[in-house]
Formats: C-alpha cells, structure tokens, sequence
C-alpha cells in the first residue's frame, strides 16, 4: 500500500496562523531544528508556506517561499523531519512547490541558503551554487527557462 503525503500550502496571514503553527509551531520551538536549520524559523505575512502532511496529519517536512524585489524569491526554512529513502522525495516536492509559487508570482529566480553539503543534491534539480561562506552556500535557480 502506498503512503500518500499531502502536501499544504498555507500563506501565512491572520485567517491561517493558527493551522500554520498548529502544524509547524513544535519545529519552531525545537533546539535540534534550530540547529539543523542553522537558525530560527521566523515567518510573516510574506510567507507563503508548504507543508508535508501524512495521511495520520503528521507533519514531516516544511518550507516557505518569501517574494522578493526585481522578480525574485526566497526559499527559507527547508526542514524535513524523517529520515531514510523518502526523505529526499519529500524534500523534492517540496522545493517543487516553491518553485512553482515563485512562477506564480511572476518570479524570474529563486535564490536559497543551506549548508554547502548538500550542494550535490541541489544540483541534481538545476540549481547553482553562486557563494560559500563558512558551512553554508547561496543556490539560485533560474525559473524563466
């Protein structure tokens, strides 16, 4: 039997900030997340967010998209909670939804931070490293091609 995850877009605005952080407000207080992010999770009226939903409403992965001046986005907060074969899919469809909302928004490029590690990955999906800085590089991704 094959598990279905679901994956929820949810902007971040007075209406839906109590499913947003009903959904992701434990990953938020969480030190080991804190630390795997780099940094605090912050969200705003900006943030358009996406988060991956078990059948069982467990979340197990979450990101935002931030739209940006001069036809820009931001990526920020990639978080997948499980680990193992399916953690990758799920980090994939993910990114794939930002990039989608980034298109949507008329946006030409999407630009993220993360560790330099997973470079590889990244490239995989035709994103470049454009900075290394420490353990952390800024992608890009064009999304007009």
């Amino acid at each position: 039997m094959k598990t279905l995850i679901t994956i929820k877009r949810i902007p971040h605005t007075a209406a839906t900030k109590q499913e947003l952080f009903g959904l992701i407000g434990e990953f938020c207080a969480s030190t080991k997340v804190r630390e795997a992010l780099g940094g605090p999770i912050s969200s705003d009226e900006n943030h358009i967010w996406f988060v991956a939903v078990s059948p069982s409403d467990e979340v197990i992965g979450f990101v935002a998209v931030v739209p940006q001046k001069g036809g820009k986005a931001k990526m920020v907060h990639l978080y997948i909670a499980i680990e193992g074969k399916w953690s990758a899919g799920i980090q994939k469809r993910l990114v794939e939804a930002c990039e989608q909302e980034a298109k949507d928004m008329q946006d030409v490029e999407l630009h993220t931070v993360d560790y330099s590690a997973r470079e590889a990955w990244y490239k995989i999906y035709g994103w470049q490293a454009s900075g290394h800085r420490g353990r952390f590089a800024t992608y890009s991704k064009r999304l007009d091609g």
